[in-house]
């Protein structure tokens, strides 16, 4: 079974950044579902959009992750943008109907680690990112509880250039 590591954090946090330089270095890495999810919607002209059809979205990028995580049992060490937690933290902020869903799915899975990016600066309302800055920290926050309400010791990684969070992960593990 993988040791799977999650970098996870609020939007505009670096979560995607420090997933592409960990696969450039040759590890293992899972993308965030929801970015997929989204980019596919955009470029189809679909409407299963976050902000259109909240509920029906969370329900798809459920086993959308479910299904990505799968992938990932025969690599001995993998990392992934986000997982179940987020997606906690996500149907809370939105109160929608799937939080005991995404509570379960994280309950039965187990992460090795978890890294909590620090928010950067200078985030802005986008085509993928729809909440306010208010909101945006809200959820960060909300993120950080559903891991520590999971039991999952959280290694909060500070805002700097993105080849040093990922050294500092590495060197947190062991790995340099």
């Amino acid at each position: 079974m993988a040791r799977k590591y999650v970098i996870d954090g609020g939007a505009y946090s670096g979560k995607t950044s420090v997933i592409k330089e960990l696969a450039r270095r040759g590890f293992a890495t899972v993308p965030e579902a929801a970015t997929l999810v989204i980019r596919e919607q955009l470029a189809c002209g679909g409407g299963l959009l976050p902000w259109v059809r909240r509920e029906e979205f969370d329900r798809f990028l459920l086993g959308r992750v479910k299904l990505l995580e799968s992938k990932i049992e025969t690599e001995d060490l993998a990392f992934l943008d986000r997982s179940f937690p987020g997606g906690i933290a996500y149907s809370q902020f939105y109160r929608t109907s799937l939080l005991g869903d995404y509570v379960q799915a994280a309950q039965a899975d187990h992460y090795a680690g978890v890294y909590l990016m620090d928010l950067l600066p200078g985030y802005k309302v986008d085509k993928f990112r729809k909440e306010s800055p208010a909101a945006r920290k809200q959820i960060h926050e909300l993120i950080r509880q559903a891991y520590l309400d999971l039991g999952y010791k959280i290694t909060r990684v500070q805002a700097m250039p993105v080849d040093e969070r990922v050294d500092f992960i590495l060197g947190h593990l062991g790995l340099i």
